[in-house]
């Protein structure tokens, strides 16, 4: 068991001690990357520059403060590359950043400020926007001890009054300047200034002092390593000698000027061409190789797609059977349901119509009988007393009047719990029927004789059919239908 402690114990160690020199290494790789750039872009190659740049921006677990650094320094390729607006919105989201720290803050305020005095993103008022970013990281380089970004501040600053024609002004910061990356060493820095001191002493009628100015910088650096900057050098040279009338020399170093900014875009359009063939090359492979796997992963997105179509397709077709089969199943036994309703119905319906046409013949026989006691009644009457006679007179008057309204009642009573929807429909179809021309509707529609409904009613037969005949009018049935079939179909 102890010997198996330490034999983790042993391999922890080992892993750990292994990890260091791996984190050592990518540090120092991250770092190299930074330093690298800086001096590329000193030396005006952000081609060059922007791929260490992203090197170094996706080394693994890169702490938040160099990341922003290496986006300062991005925003400075991109002025270098004249790309201006992606260099000023890429500093300006920087500055929102409520970590960053003050080095920081001031380098991308100096930076803000160079590419406004490079630019033409402001016109009006374009050198106070410059000396207002290159004050802000003066003041938190001063406070904070950042002198590489002071000086850069005072180059910055010291340019602004040269080309406001303050020359005095502008000496006095570019000396300060000149003076500080020499003695930090920072010798392009100290190049880039003495372009903007000699000119200035040159405006201050200094021409000698302007010359060794522009001698003593071309003596600092290498024109091979820094074409661009000795272009400009030689180019002020050149207009230093012409000024003097000296054309011979003027062009001497104008030629000079011209040969070195003339191979430095060569080399750095090569050097552009060169990349983006090296990138269309890989861009062609990774297409070509991601063309292949999309035909592949759609190729087999095709067959799952169809597998599941076909497996789809075959249960919507077996749910469609039985779903049909469901519905023919269940349409029959509502067929045979409804069926069976409607002769429950139709039997119900006949047997209420019987027992309908039984009472009203009951109706009838009790008609005739109340009748029949009328003319004995009557016959009491001739032979009685005056006062027996009126009696008997109201008693006949009374049993007609009773007999006639209660066998209505009842009739229609029963008439209408059979058939309830005739008389709506009747009345919606002919409103204008009166309710004893109804009576004869609802008599016709059981089917009665005439003879039979004549003695229901109290009329003769004669007067029946003279009712009839007007009822056939006013429903406007023509001679030829059947007026009982006419009155069934309510």
């Amino acid at each position: 068991m102890i010997f198996q402690f330490f034999i983790k114990i042993l391999v922890i160690v080992f892993i750990f001690v292994l990890g260091i020199p791996a984190k050592a290494q990518e540090s120092h790789n991250l770092y190299s990357n930074i330093n690298t750039s800086k001096l590329l872009l000193k030396q005006s190659k952000p081609d060059k520059s922007i791929t260490l740049i992203f090197a170094a921006i996706n080394t693994e677990k890169i702490s938040k403060d160099t990341l922003i650094l290496c986006n300062i320094l991005l925003a400075e390729a991109y002025r270098q590359k004249r790309e201006y607006n992606k260099g000023k919105e890429l500093l300006f989201s920087l500055l929102k950043d409520a970590e960053i720290s003050n080095y920081n803050k001031a380098y991308a305020y100096n930076r803000i400020a160079a590419i406004y005095d490079e630019s033409k993103l402001i016109k009006i008022s374009k050198f106070d926007t410059v000396l207002k970013y290159s004050e802000i990281s003066l003041k938190i380089s001063e406070e904070y001890g950042f002198d590489n970004l002071k000086y850069s501040s005072y180059n910055e600053i010291g340019y602004v009054y040269k080309n406001r024609k303050k020359y005095l002004l502008a000496k006095e910061y570019l000396e300060k300047a000149f003076d500080g990356f020499i003695s930090q060493k920072e010798y392009e820095n100290a190049i880039n200034t003495s372009l903007n001191l000699a000119y200035t002493n040159y405006h201050l009628g200094n021409k000698d002092e302007a010359m060794k100015i522009i001698d003593n910088a071309i003596a600092l650096g290498n024109p091979q390593e820094d074409k661009n900057v000795y272009g400009r050098l030689y180019l002020a040279k050149s207009n230093f000698y012409k000024s003097d009338g000296n054309f011979e020399s003027a062009y001497y170093w104008l030629i000079k000027s011209k040969n070195l900014v003339v191979s430095f875009y060569g080399d750095r359009i090569n050097s552009q061409i060169n990349e983006m063939s090296a990138k269309y090359d890989l861009q062609q492979k990774e297409s070509e190789i991601i063309e292949s796997q999309q035909q592949n992963k759609i190729q087999k997105q095709k067959n799952k797609f169809y597998t599941f179509a076909i497996i789809v397709l075959l249960i919507v077709l077996v749910v469609l059977i039985l779903v049909l089969r469901l519905l023919k199943k269940n349409q029959m036994q509502r067929r045979e349901l409804i069926q069976k309703e409607n002769d429950s119905l139709k039997k119900d319906l006949e047997f209420k119509n019987k027992e309908l046409t039984l009472s009203t013949m009951n109706m009838i026989r009790h008609s005739e009988f109340v009748s029949s006691l009328v003319p004995d009644l009557k016959e009491l009457y001739k032979l009685d007393s005056d006062n027996r006679k009126q009696s008997i007179l109201n008693i006949v008057r009374s049993i007609s009047i009773h007999n006639k309204t209660e066998l209505w009642e009842d009739f229609y009573k029963s008439f209408s719990e059979v058939n309830t929807s005739f008389n709506n429909n009747l009345m919606t179809k002919h409103p204008d029927l009166s309710s004893k021309e109804r009576r004869l509707c609802a008599l016709l529609k059981l089917d009665m004789s005439t003879k039979d409904i004549a003695s229901i009613s109290h009329t003769s037969v004669r007067g029946l059919e003279t009712a009839r005949h007007r009822l056939r009018k006013k429903l406007k049935i023509n001679g030829n239908v059947n007026l009982c079939n006419y009155l069934q179909e309510f």
